[in-house]
């Protein structure tokens, strides 16, 4: 992860949902990232976060709908834009593997967010990637960091499968 978050000058958390929050599990980062920082146990916005994003778009209609109703619940003044922000997170997830959002977090950040598909671990864990708008902009992340982020994810999910106790 770390090697990953250097060679883009970036911020690279693998993150778990706790209620509204997505928990930053893992941390690694650039030095040269100065725009966002977060640490272990950091929490992040679920309806925000491309890291929530990507968690909503994997889920199953029936899970998204709950979870969107409360995030309705939660944010209503923020509502409309929010639903605006996460309707295209299943067509994302489902074409392309990945979620992206801009400056949603925080102004002058973007970010992308995959699942990890961890063995007995559905939507268990979000590996999420951020950094400074200017530099993460839409065609570089639609075209070179998310795919990236996905060639990254199949290694996480090899390297678990590997630790998996023959049966």
């Amino acid at each position: 992860m770390r090697a990953f978050a250097t060679s883009e000058d970036a911020l690279l958390v693998l993150a778990s949902r706790d209620g509204q929050a997505m928990v930053c599990r893992e941390v690694a980062y650039s030095r040269a990232m100065l725009t966002l920082r977060v640490n272990v146990g950091s929490r992040l916005s679920l309806a925000r976060s491309a890291l929530g994003g990507a968690l909503i778009g994997s889920l199953p209609e029936f899970e998204r709908k709950q979870l969107l109703n409360e995030i309705e619940k939660t944010y209503p003044h923020d509502w409309p834009e929010l639903r605006d922000m996460l309707a295209d997170a299943p067509r994302q997830m489902q074409e392309r593997g990945f979620f992206t959002n801009q400056e949603a977090l925080e102004t002058g950040v973007n970010g992308i967010g995959v699942v990890l598909d961890l063995p007995n671990q559905p939507n268990k864990y979000i590996l999420g990637i951020a950094g400074p708008a200017f530099r993460f902009q839409e065609s570089v992340m639609d075209k070179r960091l998310g795919p990236r982020l996905l060639e990254l994810k199949k290694h996480i999910e090899r390297e678990m499968r590997a630790l998996e106790p023959l049966r």
